[in-house]
């Protein structure tokens, strides 16, 4: 796939423009209320294509117990930890909250299944953080239930892990004219059509909304099966890169040919 388009915001700002046809005026069409749109349909669009994984933003964070993420957090790739922070690192594990409570310490009853140096786990829950509601990682091990005494027959592990994680994120707003769409070319006429929607919504014609709504599910279902077959495709490259068997057709007897019984 081709990783980034050539469309700029004011070539999809102008697109748009054109296709509102005669329901756009000076009042309705200014800059900032379809560069709003456009920003809100390239996310949308991103988020829409994420479970193909065919393209995506992805960026690299230092983590440590207790770390708020960025508010541009989507979903975890990977998380590399180790106690010092620093390589070699393990891969933890992903655990929900509540299996997370229940080995995070001898408080949880699991102690057998516990985070561990070699074994770390994670996990990303929601909190307050300042009167905002942001999402938060917890890894283990980490010393949040450790005293000055360790409970008869258990001892502290000691130490906090840390390390880096991988995500996906949603793409940066864009507001520059010259600034390009940070999406895949496959989707560049996805985003022109969610904006239009956004923006015929915001005027209010109903009738309209529905036509182009019916655009944006064609244009969807396109993609999908685009991404379908491109999965198809390298299945099938697959088979013949690791069995290499060449693809003989078994020719027509030619006349007065002796046949195999």
């Amino acid at each position: 796939m081709i990783a980034y388009g050539n469309m700029t915001l004011q070539q999809a700002y102008d697109t748009v423009v054109m296709r509102l046809s005669r329901y756009r005026s000076a009042i309705n069409t200014d800059w900032s209320t379809i560069v709003r749109s456009i920003n809100r349909a390239i996310r949308e669009a991103v988020l829409m294509h994420l479970p193909y994984k065919e393209w995506v933003n992805n960026y690299t964070l230092a983590v440590t117990h207790r770390l708020v993420l960025p508010l541009n957090y989507l979903a975890p790739i990977r998380v590399l930890l180790s106690v010092n922070g620093l390589p070699p690192y393990m891969e933890a594990r992903r655990t929900d909250p509540r299996e997370f409570y229940q080995i995070n310490s001898w408080y949880g009853k699991n102690p057998w299944n516990q985070g561990v140096n070699f074994m770390p786990a994670y996990t990303i829950w929601g909190e307050v953080v300042l009167g905002i509601k942001r999402q938060v990682i917890h890894v283990s091990p980490n010393a949040d239930f450790e005293t000055a005494t360790a409970p008869a027959g258990y001892a502290y592990n000691g130490v906090t892990m840390s390390g880096m994680m991988e995500y996906y994120a949603v793409p940066p707003f864009i507001t520059l004219q010259t600034a390009v769409l940070p999406v895949a070319y496959e989707m560049e006429d996805l985003v022109v059509m969610l904006a239009l929607e956004r923006t015929l919504a915001k005027f209010g014609e109903l009738n309209e909304v529905t036509q182009a709504h019916v655009l944006v599910e064609k244009e969807k279902a396109r993609l999908v099966e685009l991404y379908k077959e491109k999965k198809r495709t390298a299945k099938r490259e697959l088979v013949s890169y690791v069995e290499p068997v060449p693809p003989v057709v078994q020719a027509p007897p030619q006349k007065d040919e002796a046949r195999e019984r």
